[in-house]
């Protein structure tokens, strides 16, 4: 290089520019950061709020028989009616016992007013030996009991005879969830047979019993109360109701977690709503 010779540096390379695309991105991002913070605990807590509250409603027992009658030539001491559900068949399973302190040389019979399609027609009836009559949308069946059997409690004998049905397609006599439960209890008769006067209606004690799982986690709170047996809840009457008795009842301890259930759920909607609230007015403010 020459004596006096201007040095040339050369200029160092462009620094390359951000597109205008993550520009705008990076511009919204921090103008509205604080907006979209307060919308993602909104739809967080929003969603937390729908997960706690219960989704558990009262339940109407709408399946199941509505009138069961037994009849007999003699006049028991008491008689007995237990019904089981069967879900695969939408059936209910009757049990019906009829008990006496003497022996009897006739049987008693059960008769059940079951709908006109019941067993796939009107003209069909139960396998079971029975008989039935058609009665408009209705059926009327009627079961032979089986053979007596003697039971010796302390110094007394008693004779019991039993029947066992199945009924299909009718369902079942109570419904129920975690919290709330209820019963359509049948209309259960007895009538036992007086020379020259026929069948009159006695007034002898009569047990309904509904299982029911989990039975004794409820709390009835209207209609009679039942007495609860292992998984069955059992109502002793002395009169008949006239008609089909409905009761019902709820779970106190579910009862109690969904009222805490429902005030951690309002607290998280409250939250979303101010976390909501807190975004639109941030959203609005920002320049």
């Amino acid at each position: 290089m020459a004596e006096g010779e201007a040095v040339q540096i050369a200029p160092p390379d462009p620094v390359p520019a951000a597109s205008t695309g993550d520009q705008r991105r990076s511009r919204v991002l921090r103008r509205y950061r604080k907006s979209i913070v307060l919308l993602v605990v909104a739809i967080l807590t929003g969603v937390g709020a729908l997960i706690c509250f219960p989704t558990d409603s009262p339940v109407v027992a709408d399946g199941g028989l509505r009138s069961v009658d037994l009849k007999a030539f003699f006049v028991p001491v008491n008689v007995a009616l237990w019904l089981a559900d069967d879900p695969a068949r939408h059936a209910v399973v009757v049990t019906a016992e009829v008990v006496s302190n003497t022996p009897q040389r006739t049987r008693a019979a059960l008769t059940m007013t079951v709908p006109a399609t019941t067993w796939g027609a009107t003209s069909r009836c139960s396998p079971q030996p029975s008989t039935c009559l058609a009665d408009g949308a209705s059926k009327i069946v009627n079961f032979g009991f089986a053979g007596w059997t003697k039971t010796a409690i302390g110094n007394q004998t008693l004779y019991h005879e039993r029947v066992r049905v199945t009924i299909p397609g009718v369902g079942y006599n109570t419904a129920a969830n975690e919290e709330y439960v209820s019963a359509t209890l049948p209309n259960f008769e007895m009538w036992t047979y007086k020379a020259g006067a026929g069948y009159t209606r006695d007034e002898v004690p009569r047990t309904i019993a509904l299982r029911i799982p989990g039975a004794a986690k409820y709390a009835w709170t209207s209609g009679p109360s039942p007495s609860i047996n292992g998984g069955y809840a059992s109502w002793l009457f002395t009169t008949p109701a006239g008609a089909s008795t409905v009761t019902s009842g709820v779970s106190l301890a579910v009862q109690d977690t969904d009222s805490k259930l429902i005030f951690l759920a309002g607290a998280l909607l409250g939250i979303a709503g101010g976390a909501l609230v807190g975004a639109i007015q941030e959203a609005i403010r920002d320049p």
